[in-house]
């Protein structure tokens, strides 16, 4: 896993050029994130598990451990928007068998492979610093943010019940 995720980070994939990455629909986040993944070879793969339109357009895709929620945002009824991008990763509950490292990794392959996509202009020795200081300081503290060329990335980990790691990406053209 850690593998795939240096892979992301070296490689310097550049997603669709794009005037606006968050241009795309929610439902169009699994296609756009696989592709990513495959072409690294990752063995992780993003499934679509619902999408809807109330209050607004939504889907949410998942891995076995990481849970992705897609959250549009309407300018015209035949026009939605990518408003936020919430990945999420329990990291101790209902995983007896597997090591919390493996999902941290996980979680952090897919932000990586999220930031490859739609923060395209975001040079591969940025993205590698920025999600090497988010690993870092979500590891020393519980809470790490940083601004790429797209996109504002904020993550935290929540120890309430279980151990939640939650991470945010936002468009700056977000309201």
């Amino acid at each position: 896993m850690v593998i795939a995720w240096g892979l992301l980070s070296a490689l310097g994939l550049k997603g669709l050029a794009l005037a606006d990455p968050f241009t795309k629909a929610p439902s169009d986040y699994g296609t756009a994130i696989n592709d990513v993944l495959a072409k690294t070879g990752s063995e992780l793969r993003f499934h679509s598990q619902q999408c809807g339109d109330t209050p607004s357009a939504w889907c949410r895709f998942s891995s076995t451990h990481v849970e992705i929620l897609v959250i549009g945002r309407d300018h015209r009824p035949s026009d939605v928007q990518i408003a936020k991008i919430v990945l999420a990763a329990d990291i101790l509950k209902g995983h007896p068998a597997i090591q919390p490292h493996v999902i941290v990794a996980d979680a952090f392959i897919a932000l990586t492979a999220t930031m490859v996509v739609f923060d395209p202009d975001l040079p591969a020795d940025r993205r590698s610093a920025m999600v090497s200081r988010l690993v870092a300081e979500v590891h020393r503290s519980g809470h790490g943010e940083d601004s790429g060329c797209a996109a504002d990335y904020v993550i935290d980990l929540r120890q309430d019940a279980s151990t939640l790691l939650v991470m945010n990406v936002v468009p700056k053209s977000a309201p």
